[in-house]
């Protein structure tokens, strides 16, 4: 039986998730990297999702579906409220 992976998220889908965190700028500097890292992401990194997910108005699954499967994995038990998508 093979394992299924979930799709890598898109650009566009990637640049949202980023600018709902809070910018490039802020999750470089939550993450202690440069901001030229975070650009060249595909995805958000295993060791960052739930530094991440603390300090934004994203869960883990949001940010990482296929490492957190279920919505509430990785929340301890805090449900967090859906980011309004920017105008």
């Amino acid at each position: 039986m093979r394992a299924i992976r979930a799709q890598a998220p898109t650009l566009m889908e990637m640049a949202l998730k980023i600018e709902l965190m809070g910018g490039h700028r802020k999750v470089a500097r939550r993450c202690g990297i440069t901001r030229q890292a975070v650009m060249q992401w595909r995805e958000v990194p295993a060791r960052f999702v739930l530094l991440l997910a603390d300090q934004s108005p994203l869960t883990p699954h949001e940010i990482r579906p296929d490492l957190y499967p279920h919505p509430l994995d990785g929340t301890r038990g805090r449900a967090k409220r859906r980011a309004a998508p920017p105008q």
